[in-house]
């Protein structure tokens, strides 16, 4: 199956722009909370289950060696994001939890993403936001088995 070359442009232009806005945006959430783009990268993933430990982090964050890691668990804890506790079934590694300051930053960046989704939503109809959502799943579902195909792995941080 062939597909139309100004169709490919099109999409390519529109994920190039969404990627740039969203670059900018996270960029001024993080300026304003104090925080770099790799913290609040691991800040995501730790509140995504509220406490991991500190190797289930270091696979969310597999691009990150683990002295970056363990340099970015110390910044977010003196930010009081984060505690570290020693993991009491085994005392060789330590649990990751996310503080009552750290879940608000994590919910307000969420509702801040969500903010913005509403907004690309706001000039469609509801039954163009279906059929979007609808078009949107089939993507992703194909873009996940293409990943899978090439043994990459996908966080998906709710």
């Amino acid at each position: 199956m062939t597909i139309d070359h100004d169709q490919v442009a099109f999409v390519r232009d529109f994920m190039l722009y969404l990627t740039e806005q969203m670059k900018h945006k996270a960029h001024d959430f993080e300026k304003l909370h104090g925080l770099s783009k790799q913290e609040l990268h691991v800040l995501r993933s730790v509140a995504a289950k509220n406490s991991m430990m500190v190797k289930g982090v270091s696979a969310y964050c597999s691009d990150m060696s683990l002295s970056s890691l363990t340099r970015i668990l110390n910044s977010l804890e003196d930010k009081g994001t984060i505690i570290r506790k020693l993991n009491r079934e085994d005392r060789r590694s330590f649990i990751v939890e996310i503080t009552d300051k750290g879940r608000e930053i994590a919910d307000q960046f969420n509702e801040f993403i969500e903010q913005w989704a509403e907004l690309m939503l706001k000039g469609l109809t509801p039954a163009e936001r279906l059929m979007m959502v609808e078009l949107y799943t089939k993507v992703w579902a194909t873009l996940k088995e293409e990943n899978s195909k090439e043994g990459m792995e996908t966080a998906v941080l709710a």
